[in-house]
This record gives structure tokens, C-alpha cells and sequence, in this order.
């Protein structure tokens, strides 16, 4: 008996089948399921079809995501409930200061609404609009009797219609009668409340959607300009206001300060005031999304903006460019550690020599590789390993660091002849504490609070900078608040204040950790490539408490198998060249054996593959040199041609089947490293188990 189910899926179907392949099974399924319209002969012996609703759905213009429908509608509620709260924050604190003829209880049935206790329950049974509040009514229609008439209405009675006008008086005059000059205010600010302009929601605050060119330039001519006179002139010479397009926010917020300024509105109560209007929910945090570091499993990878992940992402390229004698055929040799440092402080961070930004550094985010190319080639004596000409990113946050401090920091760049790179250490800002806020810490198990100290001195390095930035403008989003803190607390002057704040902060995450960087930075700087720099970094974990004492000896050792596994590595790509030419023309797997002859054959093409490979290095190689060459890749090659290769040679090691003759496996650096290491310092292979490697990128 075999019964075998088909199962066609579809979008909003499934179809389905049993298929029977013995006979009498099949029979007796029949007649046991009363199947008679089925044949016998048939193997499919039963099938159906299962419909369900579709997961779009259907409109004028075709399918459409039912999920993406559900989504703009929650939206817009979620748009409508903040206009809602906002409003009822608002009147909830012109109540408390006599600006709104409006009475907390009828705020809050119509804000929260009326709870009624049904069968021992409490049930809402709806919001209640203050209706009949003839005084709310007549201060909301800006009734003549609250703010004085303006103008005649088609019935012939005395309103003031334009709510702009309001506004630009309140801008230009202080009005004498406090009652009458707070429900003016308080209706201004409900006013400016219901519209309050466009604020991008990008980092950077700036948006092509609301450029207001009219705006600013009237702004330019007029620096007491405000919102509500454009919109008063425009009304009052029969234009709509609102065809003026999207208005950016900060008009609106500087009419805001204007008119609490000159009504004298208490400082306190004005933050209050504007914090009620122009609040806006910071956004959820996306720490939580943040992938985690490929070396570092329990630590969440670096932002892009970090001044060491900048520093580690130019090391790692500089240290990866190679040159040699233009139209050589000698191979790629690294460039001297000189060279280097030269092309870190001049290329990634090279001066303006011309406009209004003459001598400060560029800030510009890539540069082309051309550029060192012309620098750098003498003249075009030298190419280098880069064909493909990249576009190579630069390091504007730490460009414009050193900008902002230029004075302060003197020695930007490391001074020692045998490393390279930025001196962070340089970088330091000192300052008093301002704030005596209380701050709590656990002591002994327990949360306790104390106040700190005001006139406290404090210091801030290259991280502790960063952090403030990143803070302040990528998660808080706050640009004014950072400015005034460099004021009032680093006391920067109002020009380095605003310049440190506009720093523009990348978004993105790089594929580490600092934690990891931070390891891997010193041996970039010495001038390591990558994944050499990746096999050092971790041997603080691995060596332990002896890592001081050990550290230079280690390094050595592990310099050492770099280069073996190195050389090893060059051998066997060019045996299993040789190994290539055999399987190209004997297609079997099998050993065919060794001869005079063949050992013969085997020598001469060892000599012309490494000619090839060598190219004009092979005739100025010493006959020694050139010697050894031959001799240790021939031996790989007739162990290869006479089946001899050991099991953990071949590049099929550890498969269940495995052919007589094969490829020849290639060393890994990792396990080289760890197998030295351990014969060195007799380390615990869970200490060596902590070695990283450049492939868990």
C-alpha cells in the first residue's frame, strides 16, 4: 500500500488528491468511502478543493494590501487622536491661568467623557461636548463682546471674523486689561494650536516639501514679519490664505515667542504654553532592531557616526592598498607605513586651500581613488591595486570635530614612527557641573538617590562627545536643546555652539561592535590588514592575566604563522594549478602511479607553472630560493600523481567519500594560529576557542 497526497497551493485555494498505487487498495478505498464515480483503474482515488478568502483586497484599481489599507487608517486616527489631546492640553492649562471662560469638570466630560456605574460596573457613556456653554460659544466664534468688532457680517452684526488680526495685534500692542488680554491670548494660542505649521520629520530638520521661498524672503526684508500678517493681508485682499502652501513650523513657533513676549507671559508658564502646542511624541527606539556583532555575539553593532568606527573603516582600507613599478610584472607589495599615514592625513582629511572655508578640513564624504593615485604614483611610476577606481568614504563627523577644535586639539594624528592614525587622546573637554540634579545608584542592592554635586568638575573624551551628539540629535532630535547646553554648560561661544550642534549625524550601523573595534583598531594602526589585525585582536582573552608578559612573544609567534600559512597557502594554489592541467585532460579519480618518465614530465611542468607564476621574480630569484620552490611543490605533486595524499590534505577531508587523488586543502589561519599558540603557551582550548576570525563577517 502506498497513498501519496498532491497539494497545489494557490492564493486562496488549495487543491488536493490522494493517489493510490496498489489496486486492491484502491478497490476496497471505494467501496469503503462509497467513491463509485471514481474508476478503479484511476490511481487517484480521491480529491477536493479547499477555497478561503483572499488576503487583498478588490478596488477600482485593482488588488491592494489589506494590511497597507489597515495601516494609513490607523494612521490618520492616531493623527486625529494627537490634534485631539493637544487641544484638550492646551485648555486644560488656559483653564488653570483664566484664559478660557471654559470649567475643568466640562473639560473633562469632554475630553475623558462620563462614567456612570451600570450593575456594579463602570461604563463610559460617551464624550460630552460643552455645548451649552453660551461663554465657551461666544469665545470660540471670537465674539464681538471678548475681542471687539471688526467687521459687518451679511446680517448686518458686528463680528470679528478674521482671527489673524487678533494675532498681529497681540504682536504689536500689549494689551492694558489683564482679563480681556488673557482670553485674547488664550484664544490666539487655541488658534495657533489647531494650526501649527510643518516640521520634517528627518534628523536633519530640512525637507524640500516646505521650502516658503515667499516666506523667507519676506522675512529677509523684514525681520519683524510674522505668519499672521501674511495671512492677514492675503484675507483682506480676498486671496485664501491656505493656497499658500505648506508652512515649515518655525514661522509659527517665532510668532508664538513674539506674541507671549510682548504680553509679558510669565517664562515658566510660556515653556509650558509651547510645550502644550508643539509637542510632538518622540518616535519608538529602534535600539531593539539593531542587529548584534559578528564577533562580539552579545554586544549591538556600532553606528556609522562613531569617530572609531570612521578611524577603523579608513585604516582598513589604507592598509589594504598594494602598488608596484607601473607596467611591472612583479606582484603587489603593501605600502610603507609612511605612505600610509600620509594618505590618512592628507586625502581623508586634507585642508581647503581656496574659498570661504580656506584651511579647515574638507567635509565632504568620499573622495575618488584617482586622487591618490595623482598624489602618490610619482608621476605615474607606481600603480596600484585598485583598477576599479572605488569611491572611498571619508570621516565628516571626525572632520568636523577637528574643524569645531582645532585650537584645542593640537596633535590630531599619532606622532610614533611604527603606527598610525587618529590621537583621541587629544581630544578632551573639561568642564563644571551646572545641574544639581538628583541621580540614583545602587549601593549594596539598593536603589539610593543623592544630588550631585553642582561646580563638580568633569572631563568628556572622544566617546563621551559622541555620545552627546548622538543624543541629542539622532535620538532625542533636539538641536536647540544641545546648542543651549554647549552654552550654558560647556560654555562654547554662540558660533562653535551652533557649529558643534549642525554636525550632520549618518544613519546606519556597521557590521561591529566598538567593543570589537576597539580590539581590532591597535593592530590596524600598526599597519596589519584586516583579517591579520582579526587574528590578534582577542589575545587579551586568550592569554589571560599573563597577556602583558606575553604579549610581545605572542605576537611574534603568531607574525610567524601569518607567514607560513602564507607561503604554505602560495605553494598549494600553484600544485593544485598543476592539479587542474592533470584533471583537465584524465577525467579519473584514481592514482595512476610514478616512473622515471612521468617524474620527469612532473619537473618540467613544476618549472613552467612557476614561471608563469613568478613571472620576471623567478630569473632574479636566487638559484636557492628558486630551488626550494621546485623541490617542495614537485613533492606535493608526484605524493598527488602517486595516491598518496594523506585524508586530511585533500579538499574533501572530512566527506563520507573521499577520491583517491584530489585537490590539496588549504591551511586555515585560524587553527594554524590556535595550534602555535597552544604549543607555545600550553592555553586550554577554551581559551583558544576566543581567537577571532575574519570569516565571522
Amino acid at each position: 500500500m502506498a497513498k501519496i497526497l498532491g497539494l497545489d497551493l494557490g492564493t486562496n485555494s488549495i487543491v488536493w488528491a490522494i493517489r493510490e498505487t496498489d489496486k486492491i487498495d484502491r478497490e476496497y478505498y471505494c467501496k469503503q468511502f462509497s467513491k463509485t464515480n471514481i474508476e478503479s483503474e484511476s490511481e487517484i482515488v480521491d480529491y477536493g478543493v479547499v477555497v478561503f478568502q483572499k488576503g487583498v483586497g478588490d478596488g477600482k484599481s485593482g488588488e491592494f494590501s489589506l494590511a497597507a489599507e489597515r495601516r494609513k487608517n490607523r494612521s490618520k486616527r492616531r493623527l486625529y487622536n494627537a490634534k485631539r489631546y493637544r487641544k484638550w492640553v492646551l485648555l486644560k492649562l488656559l483653564i488653570e491661568n483664566n484664559m478660557c471662560p471654559l470649567k475643568p469638570e466640562e473639560l473633562r466630560l469632554w475630553s475623558v467623557g462620563k462614567w456612570q456605574d451600570e450593575n456594579g460596573k463602570k461604563k463610559n457613556v460617551g464624550r460630552i461636548f460643552p455645548l451649552d456653554n453660551a461663554t465657551y460659544q461666544q469665545w470660540l466664534a471670537f465674539d464681538p463682546i471678548f475681542f471687539g468688532s471688526k467687521e459687518t457680517s451679511k446680517n448686518g452684526k458686528n463680528i470679528r471674523k478674521n482671527p489673524y488680526d487678533l494675532r498681529c495685534e497681540l504682536i504689536r500692542e500689549y494689551e492694558e486689561d489683564e482679563d480681556s488680554r488673557k482670553l485674547k491670548l488664550g484664544r490666539v494660542l487655541y488658534h495657533l494650536v489647531q494650526r501649527r505649521g510643518f516640521k520634517s520629520s528627518r534628523k536633519s530638520g530640512k525637507s524640500t516639501y516646505a521650502e516658503n521661498a515667499e516666506i523667507e524672503k519676506l522675512k529677509n526684508e523684514n525681520s519683524d514679519f510674522h505668519i499672521a500678517v501674511l495671512a492677514k493681508n492675503k484675507i483682506d485682499n480676498g486671496e485664501r490664505f491656505r493656497k499658500s502652501g505648506v508652512i515649515q513650523r518655525r514661522y509659527y513657533e517665532d510668532e508664538f515667542k513674539a506674541i507671549c513676549d510682548k504680553q509679558k507671559v510669565d517664562e515658566r508658564l510660556t515653556e509650558r504654553l509651547h510645550k502644550a502646542i508643539y509637542f510632538v511624541r518622540p518616535l519608538r527606539s529602534q535600539k531593539g532592531l539593531v542587529g548584534n556583532c559578528t564577533l562580539e555575539r552579545n554586544k549591538p553593532r556600532i553606528p556609522l557616526s562613531h569617530p572609531k568606527f570612521e578611524e577603523f573603516r579608513a585604516l582598513q582600507f589604507i592598509n589594504n592598498i598594494q602598488w608596484r613599478e607601473e607596467n611591472g610584472t612583479k606582484r603587489f607589495e603593501p605600502i610603507p607605513l609612511s605612505l600610509k599615514k600620509r594618505i590618512l592625513e592628507e586625502i581623508f582629511f586634507r585642508r581647503l586651500v581656496s574659498g570661504k572655508n580656506k584651511g579647515k578640513i574638507s567635509l565632504d564624504n568620499s573622495f575618488q581613488f584617482e586622487d591618490i593615485i595623482e598624489k602618490y604614483s610619482e608621476n605615474g611610476k607606481y600603480e596600484f591595486n585598485y583598477r576599479n577606481k572605488p569611491n572611498v568614504p571619508t570621516c565628516p563627523v571626525t572632520a568636523a570635530l577637528m574643524n569645531i577644535f582645532d585650537v584645542e586639539w593640537e596633535d590630531k594624528f599619532l606622532t610614533q614612527e611604527d603606527t598610525y592614525g587618529i590621537n583621541w587622546e587629544g581630544l578632551i573637554i573639561q568642564y563644571n557641573l551646572k545641574y544639581g540634579k538628583v541621580k540614583r545608584r545602587t549601593e549594596e542592592g539598593k536603589k539610593k538617590y543623592y544630588q550631585k554635586n553642582i561646580g563638580e568638575h568633569r572631563v568628556l573624551n572622544i566617546d563621551s562627545i559622541w555620545h552627546l551628539l548622538y543624543d541629542y540629535i539622532q535620538t532625542k532630535d533636539k538641536v536647540e536643546e544641545l546648542e543651549r547646553f554647549c552654552k550654558e554648560v560647556l560654555l562654547f561661544k554662540d558660533e562653535k555652539a551652533r557649529a558643534f550642534a549642525n554636525i550632520d549625524i549618518p544613519q546606519g550601523y556597521g557590521s561591529l561592535s566598538f567593543k570589537a573595534i576597539s580590539k581590532i583598531l591597535p593592530f590596524l594602526r600598526l599597519g596589519y590588514i584586516y583579517s591579520e589585525a582579526v587574528s590578534f585582536a582577542n589575545l587579551k582573552s586568550v592569554l589571560g592575566d599573563e597577556y602583558k608578559s606575553l604579549i610581545d612573544r605572542a605576537k611574534r609567534i603568531t607574525d610567524k604563522t601569518i607567514a607560513d600559512v602564507k607561503n604554505k597557502k602560495e605553494q598549494l594554489f600553484i600544485v593544485n594549478r598543476l592539479i587542474q592541467k592533470y584533471f583537465s585532460t584524465n577525467a579519473s579519480t584514481r592514482a595512476k602511479g610514478i616512473d622515471d618518465r612521468i617524474k620527469e614530465i612532473a619537473a618540467q611542468e613544476t618549472n613552467e607553472v612557476l614561471k608563469d607564476w613568478f613571472k620576471e621574480e623567478w630569473e632574479k630569484m636566487t638559484p636557492e630560493k628558486r630551488s626550494d620552490y621546485e623541490n617542495n611543490i614537485l613533492q606535493y605533486y608526484l605524493r598527488f600523481l602517486d595516491g598518496k595524499q594523506e585524508n586530511d590534505e585533500k579538499a574533501t577531508a572530512g566527506s563520507i567519500r573521499q577520491p583517491q587523488i584530489d585537490y590539496y586543502k588549504l591551511p586555515r589561519l585560524d587553527l594554524a594560529i590556535k595550534r602555535s599558540l597552544k604549543d607555545s603557551f600550553q592555553i586550554q582550548y577554551r581559551n583558544l576557542n576566543k581567537l577571532f576570525h575574519p570569516s565571522d563577517i
